[in-house]
């Protein structure tokens, strides 16, 4: 079974690429993994990220299931997860091509392409900056009021992101002094009937406190985040 799809913002010399094209580019390589790699794909017109999935073997999957969580089988949770960002007019990455071949879960074949987001820097790296350059009051309160206004709605509609931490926020720096956030690397997620805020909040909090924010830092995201989260119920 085949599921192939490319976008026409995908550049020209692309489109003629059928899956196994796809699943064959070479880049320069970001993370590889035994079974999944990520690489930056440039050419003279445009920068684009492939994840590919190379199946991950019935070990993997029962390691997976024996641990009490869902394995990831293929690119088709980053695919789903991302097309529901976008409904909610949340930033994210935008999908040119997508592929997913076979039927056998641990032998799947997959990948998403994706566009490369330019003038951005993770919540991450911007937080380790705050001990010698330390933000201003006005824009911190703006950051911390948009990371719970984006957890407390993607929560509502069922999206457990299930690697939630700030790495994985992009700023736009081309648009400050307001705050865009992108959210990436959701190759881990799940969309399910009902909400999922205990599982992803919990990372999100641990991973707050670990960064140059204060407690009082933390307990405004915890205040806005149920204020918000209550409202979209």
């Amino acid at each position: 079974m085949l599921t192939f799809i490319k976008h026409r913002e995908l550049e020209q010399s692309y489109q003629q690429f059928n899956f196994e094209d796809f699943m064959q580019l070479n880049g320069q390589i970001f993370r590889a993994l035994e079974n999944r790699k990520t690489q930056c794909i440039a050419s003279s017109a445009n920068t684009y990220f492939i994840k590919q999935h190379l199946g991950i073997g019935w070990k993997e999957i029962f390691k997976n299931l024996f641990s009490l969580r869902l394995p990831v089988v293929s690119a088709e949770n980053e695919y789903r997860a991302i097309g529901l960002l976008a409904q909610l007019n949340i930033p994210t990455l935008k999908v040119v091509a997508y592929g997913k071949k076979g039927l056998n879960p641990a032998s799947l074949k997959s990948f998403i392409m994706t566009e490369a987001l330019q003038d951005i820097v993770s919540l991450e790296d911007l937080c380790r900056t705050w001990p010698v350059q330390a933000p201003t009051f006005t824009f911190k309160q703006a950051l911390i009021k948009e990371l719970a206004r984006i957890a407390s709605l993607i929560h509502q509609h069922g999206l457990n992101h299930r690697d939630f931490y700030l790495c994985h926020f992009l700023l736009r720096l081309d648009n400050l002094p307001k705050v865009k956030l992108h959210v990436i690397d959701l190759h881990r997620a799940q969309i399910r009937k009902k909400n999922t805020a205990p599982m992803d909040y919990k990372r999100f909090s641990r991973s707050i406190l670990l960064k140059p924010c204060n407690r009082f830092d933390a307990k405004r995201f915890a205040t806005i985040y149920s204020m918000l989260y209550a409202v979209f119920i």
